[in-house]
């Protein structure tokens, strides 16, 4: 998959645009497709070092909020559903094209509303 990676802490300069191996799945997951993601001051304080401990290696995707579609369905996942369109809150992971998110962090996304409406919207809400 494609995503915005960093291999170490600096500026906006410091962003890798490349290739990073698709997250695999496990229980009580999600695999989300994302159509949307929105810039968390949580991701810019990451970013410069200042996260308090959220990156564990580098490179480091970042990314907390994002909307998509989901593409699977982890073990324990009973009410969550393939092509279903969702929001989710992430502790990282997406500033990509795919993302494993738990389920308890995601919401059904109702048809009506637009992918890029929603994640910035969400922030406010901290």
């Amino acid at each position: 998959m494609k995503a915005a990676y960093i291999e170490g802490f600096g500026v906006e300069e410091s962003f890798i645009y490349g290739d990073r191996p698709d997250p695999t799945v496990g229980p009580r997951q999600v695999l989300i497709r994302i159509k949307a993601t929105g810039i968390n001051r949580k991701d810019l304080m990451t970013r410069e070092g200042a996260g308090g401990g959220v990156i564990h290696s580098f490179p480091f995707v970042d990314g907390l909020e994002v909307s998509g579609l989901i593409e699977v369905v982890g073990p324990g996942v009973t009410d969550r559903r393939v092509g279903q369109r969702v929001v989710a809150t992430l502790p990282y992971g997406g500033y990509a094209e795919l993302v494993a998110a738990n389920r308890a962090g995601t919401v059904p996304l109702p048809d009506s509303l637009p992918y890029r409406l929603v994640r910035p919207g969400q922030d406010g809400s901290h």
